[in-house]
């Protein structure tokens, strides 16, 4: 597989390449076993967390193994390229461009120590109401230590967000504009690409939180042009958990400081003769940063028990196809939408942001009088019935992945049906 600037090493047994409708059976007992035998429960949650394909969570076995003996050695370097390289080539990016940290609100807060310190008496931050906090916790603490704004988006009733961040940036007052590419709650599009030409006019630093896409939709840093992205690994990249995969615009690498002082981010570290030409002296270890985003990975060796799962992960996702699963995926929202317009309309609805929704997941709203159970409620009476969704921001959150099918959406909504018009449910 190939992208215009990167290359992605597969392994032998990822040959069957792209998914199609007509294999996706057997791609399911291959990658994702456990959804053929996990006693009736429906999972709609990858919004939340995706399984981990069997051969991911093999490969964990096998790390936490290699502990045992460490005299055996643990954890390959090339590995750790593979998942840069692998990133790199989902994003349409280059590999010197990747950094490696513990959780996306670890690589905001990384950005916004950074670039916040830099901003002028009466500049704002940009996020969206509802936005997921760790991109928006980060901005709100540096604006209240400078003595900034943390200016919040309303949510737009039309679900417009686009317009409404594009109405809300204000030349030489907008300084930061921190967004995801869709709204985690609802699946709504934010209209990235007219908000980043905007930001790049005025001269406006644009973070993206990417975990929410980055996986299930095609992105690429070239046509964005974001300054900074982060993506966790455990939802839409079928990961572990414990990792964010952070992409970071060259022209900040020298502007920026590292969170970690370590030396694997120093000139020389990985040479044999470290020992003699990284020696401590009285003005203590050599200094000089790597000149690759690697200058900002967090401390410590690479986890050598993550590395493999993710590398393997990032590579099934890249050969199943983004745009493949994306589509599949859209065919199940599409279905709820539609079964909800023409059989639940009287109880149910789709939330007004997903009139303008991505399509790999979407925020189910109940009707105002239909119960008078709470949201939380029902979401706990979905549980006891092995029906896996979230609820975010006032709405049930379905996610499916290409795992699930139409009948499962067809008897999810009869069993949500059932608990909001049976009061002893």
């Amino acid at each position: 597989q190939q992208t215009t600037t990167t290359t992605i090493e597969l392994t032998q047994h990822h040959s069957e390449m792209k998914l199609s409708t007509t294999g996706v059976g057997m791609a399911i007992a291959k990658h994702f076993p456990q959804m053929n035998d996990n006693g009736n429960v429906l999972y709609f949650n990858a919004a939340g967390r995706t399984p981990m394909p069997a051969s991911v969570e093999a490969l964990g076995h096998r790390a936490v193994s290699a502990k045992v003996r460490p005299w055996e050695g643990i954890g390959a370097d090339e590995d750790v390229v593979n998942v840069r390289r692998s990133f790199a080539a989902i994003i349409n990016g280059r590999e010197e461009d990747i950094a490696l940290m513990p959780s996306t609100c670890f690589a905001m807060t990384l950005a916004a120590t950074n670039i916040v310190s830099k901003m002028t008496p009466g500049q704002e931050v940009l996020v969206l109401a509802g936005q997921m906090a760790s991109n928006v916790y980060p901005w709100q603490a540096k604006c209240k230590q400078f003595g900034l704004k943390l200016k919040v988006v309303a949510e737009p009733e039309n679900g417009n967000w686009e317009l409404a961040i594009l109405n809300s940036i204000k030349p030489s007052i907008t300084a930061i504009v921190a967004l995801p590419v869709v709204h985690w709650c609802t699946g709504a599009e934010i209209g990235l690409e007219k908000v980043s030409q905007t930001c790049k006019e005025h001269n406006i630093f644009l973070a993206v939180d990417g975990t929410q896409s980055i996986g299930i939709l095609p992105f690429d840093v070239q046509k964005i042009q974001p300054d900074y992205l982060a993506c966790s690994v455990h939802k839409w990249l079928c990961c572990p958990y414990g990792m964010s995969l952070v992409y970071i615009h060259e022209k900040w690498r020298d502007l920026f400081e590292p969170l970690d002082k370590h030396e694997r981010s120093r000139v020389g570290a990985e040479s044999s003769e470290w020992d003699s030409v990284g020696v401590m002296t009285l003005e203590g270890y050599p200094e000089e940063f790597l000149k690759s985003a690697r200058k900002f990975d967090a401390g410590g060796k690479p986890n050598p028990i993550l590395i493999p799962m993710i590398r393997e992960a990032l590579a099934l996702v890249h050969s199943w196809g983004i745009e493949e699963i994306h589509e599949i995926v859209t065919t199940l929202t599409t279905h709820i939408q539609t079964c909800i317009r023409d059989k639940y309309n009287d109880i149910l609805d789709v939330d007004a942001g997903c009139k303008r929704r991505i399509g790999h997941f979407i925020g189910i709203v109940v009707k105002h009088g239909a119960t008078t159970k709470s949201l939380t409620q029902i979401g706990g009476e979905l549980e006891a019935k092995n029906v896996c969704v979230s609820v975010r921001y006032g709405r049930l959150r379905v996610a499916p992945y290409w795992y699930n099918t139409k009948s499962q959406v067809d008897e999810f909504l009869q069993i949500l049906a059932d608990i909001i018009l049976n009061p002893s449910t």
